[in-house]
């Protein structure tokens, strides 16, 4: 899995401690106890962004917004939502997407993407790259 951050590995690791029966505890304090103050606050917003949305298509949508708005494409961020939300739910962040930007995701990647890696990219969303 790729991840755009170290916050983003802990955030994982500290998830993966807690999910199901049982608890981790070694994990957890490897983690919290070998990071600073603003590392541990880092961790906690990576986790809560995550972990407690309500509204996970949303919250993808606007990842994938933050990933490509401005100068340059974070494109670590950029596919791996797609990598690893195309066969889940990629179609309804598409419609947050395209609700919060008055244009579709497949228009952005368009215009941010090009070659091979926008062809893989729209190949994902089912769209047409010819």
């Amino acid at each position: 899995m790729l991840l755009t951050n170290l916050y983003e590995v802990d955030e994982r690791a500290l998830y993966k401690a807690m999910k199901g029966g049982g608890t981790d505890e070694e994990t957890i304090i490897e983690v919290l106890c070998t990071a600073s103050n603003i590392e541990i606050e880092n961790i906690k917003q990576a986790y809560l962004s995550v972990n407690t949305c309500l509204n996970r298509p949303k919250a993808y949508s606007d990842l994938l917004v933050k990933a490509m708005k401005g100068i340059g494409t974070d494109d670590c961020t950029l596919m791996r939502i797609i990598v690893t939300r195309c066969e889940l739910d990629l179609g309804s962040i598409c419609i947050e997407f395209q609700k919060s930007q008055d244009s579709s995701l497949e228009d952005w990647i368009r215009n941010e993407a090009s070659g091979d890696y926008q062809r893989l990219l729209l190949a994902l969303l089912d769209a047409e790259w010819q």
